[in-house]
């Protein structure tokens, strides 16, 4: 089923859920990409998705850092919530995992730690 969403210039299009996408080879390790998926959507952040918003660190939260992406084959992943059956995906996970951590830093404290868990069930746990 699709939601309604209202794109930057005020017109409404389909979507299929919202997604967030962190890929620190692109974007940096100082952003990250809230979309939403392009009706039908392909579950995972592509140029037909519309953005809903860029969270850029080095503006909303100095000195924190993407440290790195956990259980992925690359540097990217993408989440994709779909709000009319709950279904969460995941995309570029290692062989056999069903959860990706995002490790995030103090840019002058690599040690010093938070990381976010996504599961395929849509569980987001802080640690």
């Amino acid at each position: 089923s699709q939601v309604q969403f209202k794109d930057l210039n005020g017109v409404v299009q389909l979507i299929s859920g919202y997604g967030v996408h962190v890929d620190t080879g692109s974007l940096g390790n100082k952003r990250y990409i809230i979309y939403a998926d392009h009706a039908p959507g392909d579950q995972q952040y592509d140029t037909l998705d519309y953005l809903v918003d860029t969270i850029d660190f080095s503006s909303t939260e100095p000195g924190i850092v993407i440290k790195s992406i956990n259980n992925v084959a690359n540097s990217r992943v993408s989440f994709n919530f779909n709000s009319s059956d709950f279904k969460t995906t995941i995309t570029q996970f290692d062989s056999g995992q069903n959860n990706v951590n995002i490790v995030f830093a103090l840019e002058s404290d690599l040690t010093r730690t938070r990381s976010v868990s996504i599961n395929t069930s849509g569980l987001v746990e802080v640690n």
